[in-house]
């Protein structure tokens, strides 16, 4: 039996994709706004400036704390982070229907979506 990598692992869990708006901190800076592109339990992609060093802790919240994550890899404004402890998927389903519904708000009223 072969052990699978983290890697691999990370690939397993299901990633969704967002574009949901966060603010980020460090223990050098203050919050500053980034944006979730994608999200699992275990980590996200996250787009923002200044990007922080590899290797570093931030904090990430969206309306709800998504905790401590150790940035993995960075790629000009991109970087992605694991996080500290895995969030809830009830946790991250919650995000995702906040998403939703401001999405269906705003197609509403410019008039995308009846009703």
């Amino acid at each position: 039996m072969r052990l699978s990598t983290n890697r691999e692992e990370r690939r397993r869990n299901a990633r969704r994709k967002v574009f949901q708006p966060a603010q980020m901190t460090t223990d050098t800076r203050d919050a500053v706004r980034v944006h979730l592109l994608d999200l699992s339990t275990l980590g996200a992609m996250v787009y923002g400036t200044p990007t922080p060093a590899v290797g570093s802790d931030v904090q990430i919240a969206c309306g709800i704390g998504l905790g401590t994550a150790r940035v993995a890899w960075a790629e000009g404004r991109r970087f992605g982070v694991v996080f500290a402890r895995p969030i809830a998927e009830s946790c991250l389903d919650a995000i995702l229907r906040a998403q939703d519904a401001l999405v269906a708000a705003a197609s509403r009223r410019i008039g995308t979506l009846n009703g």
